[in-house]
């Protein structure tokens, strides 16, 4: 588990508006969750089912949130 911040740093830093995100360790789903958030695609890749199931869960939830946050700012 690390920051978001940290992520959206490189992420901002490395990845376009509109680009693909590859995290082959997919965990509770940070990496997606803030590629949301930035308008950015991702493909995560986890074997754990359960890490699946929270991650998948987590990045409907925030990112839908976050999403209704910008769209509100526009």
């Amino acid at each position: 588990t690390f920051p978001p911040k940290l992520v959206e740093i490189c992420m901002i830093a490395g990845c376009p508006k509109k680009g693909f995100l590859l995290d082959p360790f997919m965990g509770s789903g940070t990496v997606g969750l803030v590629a949301v958030r930035q308008d950015r695609k991702y493909i995560g890749i986890e074997l754990n089912e359960e890490y699946c199931k929270l991650a998948e869960e987590r990045i409907e939830s925030e990112g839908k949130i976050s999403n209704e946050k910008q769209e509100d700012r526009i």
